[in-house]
């Protein structure tokens, strides 16, 4: 299996990224399968999230999405090609504590054990942008995305996460990741062609085929 995942801070246009790379692999004939761990599943934990009453209990919006992770990683088992909005890594630096290595250790050996069914990525397309453009673009879109996870302080820890899974990889155990930055400041255009120039030369022969 290749792996192929889109990793970032909210506002650096994955999902937006994501959708159109979707479109352009159905064009293209190139065979995947989409594996997106944060979207709903099912189970008893979906039906208590619809009710709401345990949204704001941190402790179960972990279980919640680490069902999730597990649910969508179940369907995705045996394809050739998967690609990814979001993955296990999304989880990493949502937790993230990298004050020590132990305390960073300690992070992914809850996170793993939580989402046990979901494989490391091979590849990641990581979108940067500043905290100031992520800011903007949150505070553009027509929807409430809450106060904690778009502030400019949590914008900026989940940013220096992603730093740290990288500088501490061998530490981690992530060292078998290969990362490719994408400038999400750029035209989504160009994203998109940036993306597929990445990608495209990755992908298996069989998944190829039609593009030869």
């Amino acid at each position: 299996m290749t792996y192929i995942v889109l990793e970032g801070p909210k506002g650096c246009g994955k999902s937006t990224l994501y959708e159109r790379l979707c479109r352009e692999f159905k064009h293209r004939g190139v065979a995947f399968t989409p594996l997106c761990p944060t979207r709903p599943g099912e189970g008893a934990l979906e039906s208590l999230a619809r009710v709401g009453v345990l949204s704001d209990w941190d402790t179960f919006r972990e279980r919640l999405y680490a069902a999730r992770s597990n649910f969508h990683a179940r369907r995705a088992r045996g394809s050739e090609v998967v690609m990814g909005d979001r993955s296990i890594l999304t989880s990493y630096v949502t937790r993230w504590n990298g004050a020590s290595a132990g305390h960073r250790r300690a992070t992914l050996a809850r996170v793993r054990r939580l989402e046990h069914e979901i494989s490391l990525p091979d590849h990641v397309l990581y979108l940067h942008a500043p905290v100031a453009l992520l800011r903007a673009r949150i505070a553009a879109r027509p929807r409430d995305y809450g106060h904690y996870d778009e502030t400019v302080t949590r914008l900026t820890t989940v940013t220096a996460a992603y730093d740290d899974l990288r500088r501490y990889a061998p530490e981690l155990g992530l060292s078998s990741i290969r990362w490719h930055e994408l400038d999400a400041t750029r035209p989504p255009d160009e994203v998109l062609a940036d993306a597929l120039a990445t990608i495209l030369p990755i992908l298996s022969s069989p998944a190829l085929e039609v593009l030869r």
